[in-house]
């Protein structure tokens, strides 16, 4: 498994195929964790409009570039009992630096239909079960991090979760590549906002007031500027590649939290910490992330 060469933090990380079949060797982190544990707390989500479709979200494969056409996109299973070509996929190849050294391959989101086994027509994308996207442009191969599926609802968000409530969190970065320390693209001004569900709280916002003012000359204050801002932010538990996800909306132009009854929220000053000592069940696997924000602000100037 090749995880940190052309690594792109996203919701969906894709990872190139070092040797035939090193995907078996699947793991849920690029942390060196021993095994296969899992936290029953996490599981990445894409969405289904019933057990034959799939929605998937944008993803990119960055590699060096002039590469060959993505030729093959195929939809799997860990345990081997599915493996189910998906056809009618688009990408946009896009340059990342000059002078061109390297480049990404960028999958739209795409509602993928008609996934059912070609002699019984049985529906192949069913609850529990783990999946992940195979591609090959003939000569390479990458792979996605595994995910779930959960049927949507009307708002899109998914549902039969007992006891959870979901927020679908997005970022994108137009008018700006977002670079290494090489100066070499990671993210493109272009790309569409990337998005990934996560099942968390977002209840009991903190609120900071900051007055301004100057001595009146009476021993007192004039105030002359008046700010109250309202803070929130949420807490999960998740594998390292949802870390990379969160921290680095800290460098994203427009981060935006849209909730199922229709509401969003755009995320200003986002504070990401992470903190990898955690209790049981949690392993050294799964990091508690803290991610906070400033969602709104009041102002009163002096003059009024």
């Amino acid at each position: 498994m090749n995880i940190y060469d052309d690594y792109l933090p996203q919701p969906l990380p894709v990872y190139k195929e070092n040797s035939d079949g090193d995907r078996a060797r699947w793991n849920r982190n690029q942390c060196h964790c021993e095994g296969v544990e899992t936290f029953d707390g996490w599981r990445l989500i894409l969405t289904k409009e019933d057990d034959s479709k799939l929605d998937v979200p944008v993803f990119h494969i960055k590699r060096d570039s002039g590469g060959d056409a993505i030729t093959e996109l195929r939809l799997k299973s860990v345990d081997g009992t599915v493996d189910f070509e998906l056809t009618g996929f688009s990408t946009i190849t896009r340059e990342l630096d000059s002078p061109l050294t390297k480049e990404a391959v960028e999958f739209l989101a795409q509602t993928y239909i008609n996934i059912q086994a070609p002699l019984t027509d049985q529906p192949l994308v069913i609850d529990d079960k783990e999946f992940y996207l195979w591609i090959t442009d003939g000569t390479n191969v990458w792979y996605t991090e595994t995910f779930y599926t959960l049927t949507k609802d009307s708002t899109g968000f998914p549902e039969g979760c007992q006891n959870c409530k979901y927020i679908r969190l997005s970022y994108v970065n137009s008018g700006c590549i977002v670079q290494n320390e090489d100066g070499i693209g990671v993210v493109h001004n272009n790309t569409p906002s990337f998005g990934v569900f996560l099942s968390v709280n977002m209840a009991r916002p903190e609120y900071e007031f900051e007055p301004e003012g100057q001595e009146d000359g009476q021993g007192g204050t004039a105030r002359t500027f008046l700010r109250v801002d309202k803070a929130m932010g949420f807490f999960v538990v998740a594998p390292e590649y949802i870390a990379d996800v969160l921290a680095m909306c800290q460098v994203m132009q427009t981060v935006v939290i849209e909730f199922p009854n229709g509401d969003s929220i755009t995320c200003k000053d986002v504070a990401v910490t992470v903190e990898w000592a955690q209790p049981e069940p949690i392993t050294n696997c799964y990091a508690g992330i803290d991610f906070r924000f400033r969602a709104a602000s009041w102002i009163r100037p002096g003059c009024c």
